[in-house]
């Protein structure tokens, strides 16, 4: 098989496996919602820091002191966000009631994540950047549907999953700068 005849195959498993979960799920379906969710938010968040005809450049910056180095909207959208998801999870008997690998790593930087978003709370607040609060705001709670998702599937609540799998911004801040280049993830497939 050639590698772009691999990469379609991938990409149609990956479409059958999200077109099934809008089918299947309820409108009001954790995993629906998420899947959902994951694609308006991602769609609307990244590639802002590129100014577009008809799409002005949406930016902000600041110094982070959890990474200990410059950061931004835009790499915390690429990094966070801008993979492509599949609940295959939701289908395969395997996942039914444990979490995946990349789901693991998921909920692994959740405080992390939330810690990054405040950081840039400030500085958005800060330099008076509207358009990026709302982009935190989206970005906050489609990382929240995730976890949820996950706890649904699994049977277990939020908090609990979180305490299972979670780690402390610090601990997850720590492995992302150990490992970190940002393009590097095995989880975040392009």
């Amino acid at each position: 098989m050639s590698e772009n005849e691999e990469d379609e195959t991938i990409a149609r498993s990956l479409y059958w496996s999200n077109d099934r979960a809008c089918e299947v799920f309820s409108t009001d379906h954790p995993a629906r919602k998420y899947l959902v969710t994951f694609y308006e938010t991602r769609g609307e968040v990244c590639g802002r820091d590129i100014d577009w005809p008809n799409h002005p450049r949406i930016e902000q910056e600041w110094e982070s002191k959890l990474l200990k180095r410059p950061f931004s909207f835009s790499l915390f959208a690429y990094i966070f966000l801008g993979y492509s998801l599949t609940v295959e999870e939701w289908f395969d008997v395997c996942y039914a009631r444990s979490v995946s690998i990349c789901e693991e790593k998921r909920v692994a930087q959740f405080a992390m994540q939330q810690e990054l978003i405040e950081e840039c709370r400030h500085a958005a607040e800060r330099d008076n950047n509207a358009e990026i609060l709302r982009f935190l705001q989206l970005s906050q709670a489609l990382l929240k549907l995730g976890i949820q998702a996950i706890a649904h599937r699994i049977n277990m609540t939020f908090d609990e999953v979180l305490e299972h799998w979670g780690q402390d911004s610090i601990s997850a801040a720590d492995a992302f700068i150990q490992n970190n280049s940002p393009r590097k993830s095995s989880c975040n497939e392009k």
